[in-house]
């Protein structure tokens, strides 16, 4: 009797020594939360400025994109901010719930760039076209080829218009929402190749536009 008792103690020792070995180390499975980066969050933060514009504040949402134009999350500003608990990724924040009377530029996050600021502005009425413009950011991604090289055209259907990056690979143009072809092409010894094509639609709650030719072969 005495030995069956000890047996017991010994077994039921044994599954406590078991339990807290597994409870107390978070990296002994996948569910852990050990450090595998694809399950790592990163939180990210975008502030509106509205001090320009006279703008329900409550009714805006921010929206992030993936780079691929899917749009991940959206959520209403809180006292003129927004957290994003997101992948360890780059994105795209835009807004929605406002009229072509405001104007804004689109903003990149990553991984080493967290938090962006969205400054609200007046539209500028344009007289010969008679409609409301905006600004809208078109990101260029290209690898390892330089933006010396590329040729980046926004065409409609009466005329393109050259993207000229001056400072970095974010550019503001001034043009209308609409349905627009994106073209680039990049200079080589043998002249200028096309690299990449793409039709895109611009709205008023999708104010950017993403090139990205990081995967294109030049013809």
């Amino acid at each position: 009797m005495k030995k069956i008792r000890n047996l017991c103690l010994i077994l039921l020792l044994s599954i406590v020594t078991i339990f807290c070995v597994t409870a107390c180390n978070p990296n002994s499975n996948g569910d852990g939360g050990g450090d595998n980066p694809s399950n790592r969050k990163v939180s990210f933060e975008i502030t509106v400025d509205a001090s320009k514009v006279s703008v329900d504040a409550s009714a805006i949402s921010v929206c992030v994109y993936s780079l691929d134009g899917t749009l991940v999350v959206e959520k209403k500003l809180s006292r003129s901010k927004a957290l994003f608990e997101l992948d360890a990724d780059s994105y795209v924040a835009t807004l929605s719930g406002l009229s072509d009377e405001v104007s804004y530029s689109s903003v990149l996050l990553t991984k080493s760039s967290k938090k962006a600021t969205i400054v609200l502005e007046n539209t500028e009425y344009d007289k010969n076209s008679e409609a409301y413009e905006f600004v809208f950011t078109v990101f260029a991604l290209p690898g390892e080829i330089k933006l010396d090289d590329l040729d980046v055209q926004v065409c409609d259907d009466s005329m393109c218009k050259t993207v000229w990056f001056e400072d970095g690979n974010t550019v503001n143009l001034n043009i209308k929402a609409g349905k627009y072809l994106i073209k680039v092409g990049v200079y080589t010894d043998d002249g200028l190749n096309e690299l990449y094509k793409k039709d895109y639609t611009i709205t008023l709650d999708r104010r950017f536009c993403i090139v990205d030719v990081t995967n294109e072969q030049v013809l």
